[in-house]
């Protein structure tokens, strides 16, 4: 929402994951939040995104003439029941946005554009269908290369780079063991490894690669890390005591600051959870709740709430702690409480540091990469 510049706020409402309704249509609960020097309101909804036009044609053929702020209204063609909508799109046509109006359907994009009607607030902006003024050849052509790298790294492909970058020694490796580390399918990793060498990431030596430039692979997978696989894994994001679950059980791994203990004091704490089971029972010890904006600095027993994000493991667990055991552990994680907890592969570590708002954590994912080198340079590959 803040890429399209429109008053809404949305955020997860607990650990269900997002699922394609259609090709090329996401659908995942939220809450969103309407702001105006301030929260004006709150409610539930249902967001619909779609990364292109086509998908909006057929998501507007299952909607038909159901109206989704019409609690009365029942549609039997699609898996939508009477919660409030919102459509998310890169961009929306001004005679979609019309119908999308009558039909009662919340909408925003990319441009700028928004509709969203409430009992307690109206919001209407029409008419952005062009780019900023200010933008030129140099932002087309940063939009053509980022629309490149999110069609690289897709979910899985970026699971492959991933682990390719947190253990190089990988590389060394055959397919059916880089699969085995990424948990994809051979074809999959094949298919990956494949076109990383056409994009200049790697070099393919036989049935063999290495790295060709590790640190611009780094980048541009971070880049795509939050819209897409990160995405993905995301299940649960609210406040909670993150001292009661520092002294209990080892409950998966930790990422982002909490990773880095020894740099910085903890401002969030972001895990990664085998499976559901897991992530309830962090939420339950760690006493986590929906995050509504107006209890994110409130008191608790031992210390203020802070941010939890919890997240799905893309990786198992016996893989990651034979490759972690094989490489070491990095110096900023010798001291402190989270010091015994297992980490997440360095790479989901410098992701999930450096598309943090605060620029404390883009000053500490430098030492991040730092590591992530000295391993490449450990192997051979230097630091291209």
């Amino acid at each position: 929402m803040e890429r399209a510049s429109v008053p809404i706020r949305l955020y997860s409402t607990g650990p269900s994951r997002p699922h394609e309704l259609v090709e090329g249509v996401t659908e995942a609960p939220a809450r969103l939040q309407v702001v105006h020097e301030g929260p004006l309101n709150d409610a539930a909804f249902v967001v619909y995104e779609v990364e292109s036009f086509e998908p909006i044609r057929k998501l507007m053929q299952i909607l038909g003439n159901y109206r989704l702020n019409t609690p009365s209204v029942k549609d039997t063609r699609a898996p939508i029941d009477a919660k409030r909508g919102m459509l998310l799109a890169p961009q929306i046509r001004p005679r979609e946005a019309e119908r999308l109006r009558e039909m009662g359907v919340a909408f925003a994009d990319y441009r700028g554009n928004c509709f969203l009607s409430l009992p307690e607030s109206l919001i209407d902006i029409r008419g952005k269908t062009a780019p900023a003024p200010s933008e030129g050849k140099a932002a087309s052509a940063s939009r053509r290369s980022k629309r490149r790298a999110a069609a690289l790294f897709t979910p899985r492909r970026a699971q492959v780079a991933a682990m390719l970058l947190s253990y190089p020694m990988l590389l060394s490796s055959s397919v059916r063991e880089i699969a085995w580390a990424a948990n994809v399918s051979t074809g999959t990793a094949a298919g990956a490894l494949k076109l990383f060498a056409e994009s200049g990431y790697l070099f393919s030596m036989g049935d063999r690669y290495c790295f060709r430039s590790a640190t611009l692979m780094l980048s541009a997978w971070a880049r795509e890390y939050p819209s897409g696989l990160g995405r993905q894994l995301s299940r649960f994001d609210g406040v909670g005591d993150l001292a009661r679950i520092a002294e209990g059980d080892r409950l998966g791994w930790v990422s982002g600051d909490l990773a880095v203990s020894d740099l910085i004091s903890t401002l969030e704490g972001i895990f990664y959870v085998e499976d559901e089971t897991t992530a309830r029972r962090l939420v339950r010890e760690g006493r986590v709740r929906l995050n509504t904006g107006e209890n994110s600095s409130r008191r608790v027993a031992g210390g203020t709430a802070l941010g939890v994000s919890i997240n799905q493991a893309f990786w198992a667990g016996t893989v990651l702690r034979q490759l972690e055991a094989r490489e070491g552990s990095p110096s900023f994680r010798q001291r402190g409480t989270w010091a015994r907890w297992e980490v997440a592969p360095l790479a989901v570590i410098y992701a999930d540091l450096i598309n943090n708002v605060d620029p404390r954590l883009h000053e500490v994912s430098v030492r991040v990469e730092e590591a992530m080198a000295a391993r490449w340079e450990a192997h051979g590959f230097g630091k291209p």
